[in-house]
């Protein structure tokens, strides 16, 4: 009798545990965020709110978001919290960034809670995904479920290249783009530029790598231990290229504040194309429409059609392990689990253009329908299949390597500053004793 007894107590525990929040009793956990206006903010609270008055009202479970800046700001932030007891339980981490937290062991490992839910598929996620830093599923590890995740990719103003008789195939070659910059681009009577052909976001480590791939050497070696662009000719060929388009009068460089400049050109017709990421195809779609403009998208060009490249940036939803609770680490994986429902995943694709991260989406009907009728939305979609995430190659010198790439190329390209080959002896110069021996 006092074994029955003692086995309906701990069965009543057991009980008691995992109802620690309940409809009546809900728990309240904090998701900090990268997504603070236009689409993005549109589509995180629709999330939001969707999960809030549903699975959430169900369980018993409220997430407040709060904007906290870019990538960098909520990484530090988390870092910080985590020494105070202020942090929160979930948060969108760069995926270039989130090494440093499980560096630090700051990260829930989601594995046994995905393995061993019967409402989710941890293989519906796209195999890109599978097998970066910190979600190497065979070993168990799940550390960060891909969320806003982007490709470069090419808008451009069909409504201008319509009138010119100017057309870009799904897949452009840097030639084929060169010469469409070339024939939108137009001066006035004084010489002044009144139209640029194209423009690149100003960020290398987003947009160059994939072109040093393309020309068959990576900025990074895989095994971290050098740069094969360098070393081979392929950067200077590169940034070479870039500095040409610019003398030449076609390549307006990325204003130093970012893209939103270069947007605006976009839709008042000063600019003919602008690479940047799939992430803005909401915001890029619903003001040129307002311009009055037909909106043109095309794949990231390429040098090479047989040796095609791409970049995989954005973001993950993680959770924080220090300082929360066993209840709130599961009311955050509840969220988790919700933000990958075919359901949320398309309105993320629909709303802000970040590319869909699931593999039955591909089949969800509504999904089907949207791409269909906005052929544009499909693009960054369909590079998946030869793009690479950013998380690769990763060792304790990429972030300082990632910062002297990008100075060089401010100096060459926004200021003019130094030639290609000074930019490339400066990035070999000051990453040299970076690499892994």
């Amino acid at each position: 009798m006092k074994k029955l007894l003692t086995l309906v107590l701990m069965l009543a525990l057991v009980c008691t545990s995992a109802l620690a929040y309940s409809p009546e009793e809900p728990i309240t956990i904090a998701f900090w965020h990268t997504r603070g206006s236009g689409a993005n903010y549109e589509a995180l609270t629709y999330l939001v709110n969707a999960f809030n008055e549903g699975p959430g009202k169900e369980l018993g479970i409220i997430v407040e978001e709060s904007y906290i800046g870019d990538y960098t700001a909520v990484k530090t932030k988390c870092q910080l919290t985590t020494q105070t007891g202020e942090q929160p339980v979930l948060a969108i981490m760069g995926c270039a960034h989130y090494q440093q937290l499980l560096e630090d062991d700051l990260l829930v490992n989601m594995y046994d809670y995905a393995a061993n839910d019967p409402d989710f598929d941890i293989n519906n996620i796209l195999d890109c995904f599978v097998g970066t830093i910190g979600n190497e599923f065979d070993q168990g590890n799940f550390h960060n479920a891909p969320y806003i995740r982007s490709t470069p990719i090419l808008y451009y103003n069909k409504t201008l290249a319509d009138a010119k008789g100017l057309t870009l195939s799904h897949t452009p070659t840097i030639d084929e783009w060169v010469d469409f910059a070339r024939a939108m681009t137009e001066k006035d009577e004084t010489g002044e530029t009144t139209r640029y052909g194209m423009t690149i976001l100003g960020n290398y480590s987003y947009i160059g790598f994939a072109f040093t791939r393309q020309l068959g050497a990576p900025l990074f070696a895989d095994d971290c231990t050098g740069s094969p662009a360098a070393e081979s000719g392929v950067l200077l060929k590169n940034l070479s290229d870039w500095a040409s388009w610019k003398s030449e009068g076609i390549y307006r460089p990325q204003d130093p504040t970012g893209t939103a400049f270069s947007m605006e050109l976009l839709y008042q017709g000063k600019l003919a194309s602008l690479v940047t990421s799939s992430g803005s195809c909401g915001n890029i779609s619903k003001n040129m429409a307002g311009a009055g403009y037909e909106l043109g998208v095309a794949c990231y060009p390429t040098y090479d059609l047989n040796n095609n490249s791409t970049e995989i940036g954005g973001g993950n939803l993680a959770m924080i392990s220090k300082g929360n609770t066993e209840e709130q680490i599961k009311a955050g994986w509840e969220f988790i689990k919700f933000s990958l429902t075919d359901e949320m995943v398309y309105n993320e694709a629909i709303t802000s253009g970040y590319v869909p991260v699931t593999k039955s989406i591909a089949n969800y009907q509504p999904m089907v329908d949207f791409w269909a009728a906005n052929p544009h939305f499909k693009v960054s979609y369909d590079q998946f299949s030869w793009g690479v995430c950013q998380e690769f190659p990763y060792w304790e010198g990429m972030s300082e390597g990632l910062a002297v790439i990008n100075e060089q190329y401010s100096y060459l390209i926004q200021e003019g500053s130094i030639t290609p080959e000074e930019a490339v002896e400066q990035f070999i110069l000051q990453t040299d004793g970076l690499w892994l021996e």
